[in-house]
């Protein structure tokens, strides 16, 4: 009966866990056990897991249901008339920026949607300060402002919930009560969030309206409403960094920045329009004004909106001029300049006055320099930036930098019309061909050139070789456009070349030459000095091919003038000049274009150099007609707004028996109008007769008046 009795006891639950996966019986530990667990075992223990189960409670609901519930107590979206002001601060834990406010916590966030719109204030994490924002929740509100704010750049209103900058709704309430005005057939849902929109707008920056129009009737404004002075897309005048002339840029945006070195200053962004000679579009840029303590004058700002110019007028007039000769611009041109250019050179212009006839390139440009960067507004050196009124901000400044690449807005040259005009950009890019150089240039100095082909009449030269000339760079010309060379190299490329000799002694017009024949057939002219391709054949091998490269581009005629290194005999004992005259040689022999050699040691010329000669042309010293001639010619250009210059023919008989060059005519010509003009009269007699009475003074000097003279020297 004890065992009967050990049997029928009921497994017990204790909080110490049983040694066996069952419970253990009685029994004594030695015991064995003479029956097996039954299905009653079994069943008490699933009984004791049920009863255990039952005391946690139910379980949760599962999630969807429990989103379905929350979803069902959520409010509408925009469905108070009301707005709602929260804070926004940085979560230093969460690592990022979070709705608070004093009765929505900010695991609730979505309840916001319930009103019309959110004022929004972002608390700077580093600075603390306060920017305002409107987050849109009503979608009529929403497609109200994508409609009156459609073109300003830098916003999205394309998101389902966007938001706006509350400043930027200031600059454009007027635009939208106009909206409002003329909107009325809109449902009443959403003229009533306009409404409560354009309410708040007005109430918050009532003070802000009232302090602003006291300031603008006076053409003044205070530091910290600059902002509420630029409205975006807005013609902001200023001017241009190398060149101190007007040009316009169109407003983007603006804020408030400080440097590195602790100064602070109103950021304004902005763009032009431009073209790097590839693609035509818009340029962004940017321009600082330096904090300033109370009122100020708008136009002394430096940079400020064009309506505030003085001469608004006439600066539209001028821009709208320069915006459509910029356009004309845009491809490759041969034009004449006289004004300042400059480059930028470590974030500085350096300015140079120009007087050449330049190539406008920009492509080519970009091609030879593609590191330049055209400059930023900001990039004023320090000197100018007081005196202009905008702020240097420099290479050191810790804000972007501006754009210098061209962005396609979809806008062709074509197409450019209005203000869009008035933000051309004020310079083009190319190359000096008078003082060798790639510089911006202003577009106002830029002018069409005035040919003159008849200066091949007035050449020295036999008739002759004046008209085999002529029909022999015709005829190259010709096979270069037809791209039909009869007589080409064994080698495809090679001998393609027009190679033109002109020899003699100075003055007697051989750099004339060049000069009148590229008048004559309208082309640009080349001028190179041996002293531009360098001393070594490393360098002539690295600068050569850049120059016929140059030449070839632009069509132009080549001249290498004084080129006597080149063109000398070789020697056994000088490898330099050997090695010079051979990459000469290897290179002349691809290039395709016309060059001129000019020289006075023809008798020392290389061999090899002379077989590559096409034609020859003598010069000797000039005769008595041929100075007339000259004379003639260059007295024809000695003008002054007086008129032209005053002599008889005696005195025109007195200036050709001067045993006179060509060049020596030419400068004394040039003297004399330089008298006449500083005097503010014609070109007279006397002023020629000084000029040559000076000349004829250094002659003495340099070669002496003979023995008896010189032994007077000493005492």
């Amino acid at each position: 009966m004890q065992i009967a009795s050990a049997h029928a006891t009921k497994c017990t639950c204790s909080h110490t866990p049983p040694t066996s996966t069952f419970c253990s019986p009685t029994f004594p530990i030695n015991q064995p056990s003479s029956r097996a667990v039954t299905t009653d075992h079994v069943q008490q223990f699933l009984d004791i897991l049920k009863s255990l189960s039952a005391k946690e409670g139910p379980p949760p609901p599962p999630p969807a249901a429990a989103d379905k519930v929350k979803s069902e107590e959520r409010p509408a979206r925009a469905s108070k008339l009301e707005l709602k002001t929260v804070d926004e601060v940085w979560d230093a834990k969460a690592y990022e920026y979070k709705v608070v406010e004093s009765i929505t916590p900010p695991d609730e966030e979505n309840e916001l949607d319930q009103y019309i719109f959110v004022v929004r204030t972002r608390i700077d994490k580093k600075t603390e300060k306060r920017t305002h924002y409107i987050d849109l929740k009503s979608e009529g509100l929403r497609d109200v402002l994508r409609s009156v704010l459609q073109d300003v750049k830098g916003i999205c209103l394309r998101e389902e919930k966007p938001s706006v900058e509350q400043n930027l709704l200031f600059h454009y309430l007027p635009d939208l009560e106009a909206y409002r005005s003329n909107h009325a057939a809109l449902d009443d849902s959403t003229l009533r969030h306009l409404d409560l929109l354009l309410d708040f707008i007005k109430k918050t920056y009532q003070s802000t309206t009232e302090r602003l129009s006291a300031l603008l009737e006076k053409h003044e404004i205070t530091y910290d409403l600059l902002w509420a002075l630029f409205k975006p897309n807005a013609i902001v005048y200023t001017t241009c960094v190398g060149t101190d002339k007007p040009r316009c840029v169109k407003y983007d945006f603006g804020e408030e920045r400080k440097q590195m070195n602790g100064v602070e200053y109103f950021h304004v962004g902005c763009h032009y329009l431009d073209s790097d000679g590839k693609v035509f579009g818009e340029v962004s840029t940017a321009l600082g004004i330096e904090k300033f303590r109370g009122t100020k004058r708008i136009n002394f700002l430096g940079v400020f909106p064009l309506p505030y110019h003085q001469k608004e007028k006439e600066t539209r007039a001028y821009l709208d001029k320069c915006g459509r000769k910029f356009l004309k611009l845009i491809n490759v041109h041969h034009c004449q300049y006289q004004g300042m250019a400059f480059y930028m050179k470590k974030n500085r212009p350096v300015k140079l006055f120009v007087n050449s006839r330049i190539i406008v390139d920009a492509a080519y440009f970009r091609e030879a320099n593609p590191n330049y960067a055209k400059p930023s507004i900001d990039e004023h050196n320090k000197e100018s930036s007081s005196n202009h009124g905008w702020l240097y901000l420099g290479g050191d400044d810790d804000s972007e930098k501006s754009s210098d690449s061209v962005k396609s807005n979809g806008m062709e040259p074509s197409d450019v019309k209005g203000d869009d005009l008035l933000i051309c950009s004020p310079t083009v890019l190319g190359f000096s061909l008078g003082i060798k150089l790639w510089a911006e240039f202003a577009v106002d100095d830029v002018r069409d050139i005035e040919w003159q082909p008849a200066a091949l009449t007035h050449l020295q030269i036999p008739q002759k070789k004046k008209r085999a000339i002529q029909a022999l760079l015709e005829a190259h010309m010709k096979r270069a456009s037809s791209n039909s060379f009869s007589f080409d190299d064994f080698i495809a490329g090679k001998g393609l070349g027009f190679n033109v000799l002109l020899h003699g002694p100075p003055g007697a017009g051989k750099t004339l030459t060049a000069e009148v024949l590229s008048e004559y057939f309208q082309m640009p002219l080349y001028a190179v000095s041996t002293g531009e391709l360098g001393r070594t054949a490393e360098e002539l091998e690295e600068r050569l091919p850049l120059i016929f490269e140059r030449a070839s581009k632009w069509n132009a005629l080549l001249l290498l003038d004084e080129a006597d290194v080149f063109l000398e005999q070789r020697s056994i004992g000088d490898i330099n000049r050997n090695a010079l005259v051979c990459v000469f040689l290897r290179t002349l022999e691809y290039y395709q274009g016309i060059m001129f050699f000019t020289t006075n040691r023809v008798k020392q010329i290389d061999d090899a150099i002379a077989s590559r000669i096409h034609f020859k042309i003598k010069y000797d010293n000039l005769g008595l007609e041929q100075r007339r001639g000259v004379w003639d010619y260059f007295l024809g250009k000695a003008a002054t707004p007086q008129g032209p210059p005053v002599y008889s023919r005696s005195g025109l008989e007195f200036l050709v028996e001067k045993q006179l060059n060509g060049r020596e005519i030419k400068n004394l010509a040039s003297t004399a109008q330089a008298l006449a003009l500083q005097e503010g009269v014609q070109v007279a007699m006397s002023h020629l007769e000084f000029a040559i009475d000076a000349g004829e003074d250094f002659e003495r000097d340099v070669n002496g008046a003979g023995p008896k003279e010189a032994m007077n020297g000493y005492f």
